[in-house]
């Protein structure tokens, strides 16, 4: 028979998570010891852990807080513990009877219902709280108040949950625009990204044309990439962006739709009407380069950029 016990609980204070490290074993022991206040007294006294004025939770900072807490039960029937908190709210912990017994399990949960999470408004300040034994053999090692509600850091705390001191990272953003978005083929589109990262850094910004990686993604900007010689039909452009923490976002889609295949006038490689310094330049860049498209300056179609398309050049120059 073991009474009623008040352990030595660490407060662990990095925001926004209070960690406490206990260990609490619930056994049946006298009635007269059940002081259950907000909570119903259960029938038996199981045994009750209350804060001491040096040992209560000491909140940083208003908001909502998920409560962890990490047990281990006994059986299916034996499967709760309950947590008061101020004297005025109370929370039946787990009471699932799925769970696996005789094993270490963090429950986020209530009255059996795992959609049902213990979320506490809590205010600035010191709060007291109370455990309550209501069923014998539970045992209880440690509570976690989190402001990570969503999940993206501590859901559920692995091991002790000491990785949940860290505040949850905030998914970057990122945007994409095309332009033009439309055109004649063979189209020059180019594309622009706005990446963001509220609480870190963008890492890289990666480029995708149906699905398919348009080559290494930049760390660093300008955020955007030209697209030239596309071919008549639909293209599906997006981006993703990754930030400092690994965390990547892919941006909605952007269309870019090519239609039919102009005439281009002979020697006009950048199909902009005219036979000038621009197409030299294009085809100097590329010279003797293989598998090469007429708009990198093959205007002969070899697929080599050489004399042969030079000589088309010269020919129509300034026409």
């Amino acid at each position: 028979m073991r009474h009623a016990m008040r352990p030595s609980i660490k407060h662990f204070l990095v925001y926004p998570v209070i960690i406490l490290s206990l260990v609490v074993a619930f056994f049946p022991v006298s009635p007269a010891h059940v002081s259950a206040a907000a909570c119903t007294a259960p029938s038996t006294d199981y045994g009750t852990v209350t804060s001491s004025a040096t040992s209560q939770i000491s909140i940083p900072a208003t908001g909502t807080y998920r409560v962890w807490s990490r047990i281990q039960i006994p059986s299916s029937a034996a499967n709760s513990y309950l947590l008061e908190i101020d004297g005025t709210s109370c929370y039946t912990v787990g009471g699932n009877t799925a769970m696996a017994t005789n094993t270490w399990t963090w429950v986020d949960y209530q009255g059996g219902n795992t959609a049902s999470k213990i979320n506490a408004t809590l205010s600035a300040g010191n709060h007291s709280y109370k455990l309550i034994g209501n069923a014998e053999g539970v045992l209880l090692d440690r509570i976690i108040f989190t402001q990570d509600t969503s999940g993206s850091n501590c859901n559920p705390p692995p091991g002790t949950g000491d990785n949940c001191a860290n505040p949850p990272n905030v998914a970057p953003t990122i945007g994409l625009s095309a332009s033009p978005t439309s055109g004649t083929a063979p189209l020059t589109t180019t594309l622009t990204a706005t990446p963001a990262d509220s609480d870190g850094t963008v890492a890289s910004v990666e480029f995708f044309r149906n699905g398919t990686s348009l080559g290494t993604a930049k760390t660093s900007a300008p955020w955007t990439l030209t697209q030239t010689g596309l071919a008549a039909g639909t293209y599906s452009y997006t981006a993703k962006v990754t930030d400092n923490s690994g965390v990547s976002t892919t941006s909605s889609a952007v269309t870019v739709t090519v239609t039919g295949t102009a005439t281009p006038k002979a020697g006009d490689v950048n199909n902009d009407g005219a036979v000038n310094s621009g197409d030299l330049a294009v085809l100097s860049f590329n010279w003797l380069k293989t598998g090469m498209t007429r708009a990198q300056g093959d205007l002969s179609g070899d697929g080599t950029v050489n004399s042969a398309d030079l000589a088309t050049l010269s020919f129509n120059w300034l026409k």
